[in-house]
């Protein structure tokens, strides 16, 4: 499971890792949250329950994430959005089946509204839609946004790790160009949002204001009463797994 990676250089100069495994349409594609990489324990544990039910699945690392090359300090929203459509255009084909975490959750829209025509069901963890704005609006104090301005960079409180995450300026500039919750996201996709009540980085109702923006296609709202932010306990991860089934299989029905 945990071999080398494989490398695509993106248009962008960087080479990116990432692990394929082939299988049976449709292929399931993981995207992680910031400050995270594929080698998390949903990634994991999905490869593993996709390779035993036969589909192929994609996991990879944005740049400057991970083992991928780049610079996490100049990062943007446009360039990591950009990793992921090249990556999914370069090694997948057919319809896909896009799940993302955190970030990787606003990733996801930022992807089904960019290949809508591929996208056949969308499964957002801990959903993080225009992080950015929510982390100026609400995760800063007014003089951590002086210190930002300043220095370009702020050390934010992480509670699932020891050491603080770095939020640059530079990140949060980009996300401005890219918000979906200004208005209806207009896509015929199926959508299932899991987020837990007790999750203290991104609370619930961020999943909740992107349910009331999806149109055109039913979004189910799963909220669990623990698992954190991460919902990388066992029972969160078997809620992702059983979900993730589902919702291939109920894909594959609808598009024979």
């Amino acid at each position: 499971m945990e071999d080398s990676p494989a490398y695509f250089t993106s248009s962008h100069g960087y080479r990116l890792a990432y692990h394929y495994a082939p299988g049976t349409e449709p292929t399931v594609v993981f995207c992680h949250g910031y400050g995270s990489s594929m080698r998390g324990d949903k990634a994991i544990a999905m490869e593993r329950a996709c390779r035993d039910w036969g589909y192929g699945f994609l996991r990879f690392d944005l740049s400057g994430c991970g083992q991928s090359e780049g610079d996490f300090a100049t990062a943007t929203i446009t360039r990591w959005r950009d990793d992921a459509l090249q990556l999914i255009d370069h090694i997948t084909s057919g319809p896909l089946v896009i799940v993302g975490s955190s970030m990787g959750g606003w990733l996801m829209v930022l992807i089904a509204l960019a290949r809508r025509e591929r996208i056949i069901q969308c499964l957002g963890l801990a959903s993080a839609p225009d992080m950015t704005d929510y982390k100026l609006a609400h995760g800063l104090s007014e003089e951590q946004q002086l210190v930002l301005a300043s220095e370009g960079v702020i050390g934010l409180h992480n509670p699932d790790f020891n050491d603080p995450l770095l939020l640059y300026k530079m990140l949060l500039d980009s996300g401005s160009q890219h918000r979906v919750l200004d208005g209806a996201i207009n896509l015929h996709i199926p959508l299932t949002l899991i987020h837990a009540r007790d999750d203290q980085d991104i609370p619930w109702q961020r999943s909740q204001v992107l349910q009331e923006h999806w149109h055109g296609a039913p979004c189910e709202l799963v909220l669990r009463p623990q698992g954190g932010h991460r919902l990388s306990d066992t029972s969160s991860l078997a809620t992702i797994l059983d979900t993730l089934h589902k919702l291939v299989a109920q894909a594959l029905r609808q598009h024979r």
